[in-house]
């Protein structure tokens, strides 16, 4: 990564997700407000299993705190 005299450089790294949607069924083993199982619906995402992610290279000015903070020259 090439970053030049007086600017920030970072790495992104984005993983491949994936969203799944479905039912939880819960089982009681006393009545919950009149019933032993209920169905609670879900969704959530996540990374995919063994997937490649994406990296991604910014740059941007440093500011003026910065510049105060990281670099020896005024």
């Amino acid at each position: 990564m090439d970053v030049r005299p007086g600017e920030a450089g970072w790495v992104t790294r984005e993983p491949q997700t994936r969203s799944v949607k479905g039912t939880y069924e819960l089982h009681f083993p006393d009545r919950f407000y009149g019933h032993y199982i209920w169905y609670v619906p879900f969704e959530a995402t996540g990374p995919k299993p063994d997937a490649p992610s994406t990296k991604t290279q910014h740059t941007r000015p440093m500011t003026d705190q910065e510049k105060a903070q990281h670099c020896a020259w005024p």
